[in-house]
């Protein structure tokens, strides 16, 4: 059951530059429980995609689209009404906890404010919860330390404290934009834990934006390819990973370095550089960067179209094209 329907959502953003198509015409559908990996490069739109729904993309416009959730449309949405969703209905884990953690205010103070808002919880009925939501996050010692400032924590710990937040409140759906950046391998698979543990018992669908496909491949149901501010694939992770449509996700599947590769080889990037939103090429905006390229790509956009439960945007069967390389 669909808990999030986004419909041809468009993002754009006004500069000296020109229009820049941050998010354009994206759509698609959330589940129940599920957990939704969108991966693609940076400035593919995937975060600005998720921020639009939260109100929170500006200096960027939402000029067209839906996003249904609980019989509303999040893109109409005034202010008011939004702040009774974010935090409480949808929650969002940002990229970097030390610039989305006040550094005035002790965690405490942070962590209370969210269900004193929402839940109106008394201020010991809120002290009482941070401190309870600070031990399932693993925060040692929680009663002590919660009086502590975001920098007091380590990465790890701040991240935790992130999610801590967003969780706060049970919400239908989480938006996790890269929760694992920049953290050592040991504690992203302990915040990836976290994260199952969470959803497991609450119910809650996530969004997971990330650059990293071994997350993703642990982790995500199913998988968005985003570029040029587009969808150009769909498909469930193992579906995605045993036999890419679109020769971007090919790209980025090969781009990954392989434990099992033979020693000394080399490793396969996509070549080129992402488009300028502003200024997209004719035709597939991949086409400069594609060795499937066909006359076609470069005069004629490919739509999204739907093959079973996926769905590609691309002119070239790349398995019968790979076969003929």
């Amino acid at each position: 059951m669909s808990v999030l329907k986004v419909n041809d959502l468009q993002v754009h953003f006004d500069t000296d530059e020109g229009t820049v198509l941050a998010a354009n015409g994206v759509s698609f559908d959330l589940n129940a429980g599920e957990t939704l990996g969108i991966v693609g490069e940076s400035g593919s739109g995937k975060s600005v995609t998720n921020l639009a729904l939260l109100g929170l993309a500006a200096p960027g416009k939402v000029v067209s689209g839906t996003a249904e959730f609980q019989g509303q449309d999040l893109l109409q949405l005034d202010r008011k009404q939004f702040s009774k969703i974010r935090g409480h209905k949808i929650a969002m884990i940002f990229q970097d906890p030390m610039t989305a953690l006040n550094p005035f205010l002790t965690i405490a103070e942070q962590l209370m404010e969210v269900t004193q808002l929402h839940l109106r919880h008394s201020y010991k009925q809120a002290l009482d919860h941070a401190v309870e939501m600070l031990e399932k996050v693993g925060i040692p010692s929680a009663s002590r330390r919660i009086m502590d400032y975001p920098h007091q924590f380590s990465g790890g710990m701040r991240q935790r404290v992130m999610i801590a937040m967003a969780l706060s409140c049970k919400p239908d759906i989480l938006i996790a934009d890269e929760p694992t950046t920049a953290l050592d391998v040991t504690i992203q698979a302990q915040i990836l834990d976290l994260m199952r543990e969470m959803q497991k018992s609450e119910g809650t669908a996530i969004i997971l934006i990330t650059h990293d496909l071994g997350v993703v491949a642990n982790v995500c149901d199913r998988v968005l390819v985003m570029y040029g501010g587009k969808i150009v694939e769909e498909s469930s992770v193992d579906d995605l990973f045993a036999n890419p449509l679109h020769p971007y996700s090919l790209g980025l599947i090969e781009s990954v370095p392989r434990w099992d590769a033979s020693h000394g080889g080399k490793l396969v990037a996509i070549e080129g550089q992402p488009p300028n939103l502003a200024d997209l090429p004719s035709g597939c905006s991949f086409h400069p960067r594609c060795r499937y390229c066909i006359d076609e790509c470069e005069s004629t956009e490919p739509k999204l179209v739907a093959l079973g439960e996926r769905r590609f945007a691309c002119h070239v069967n790349i398995n019968e094209a790979k076969s003929t390389t």
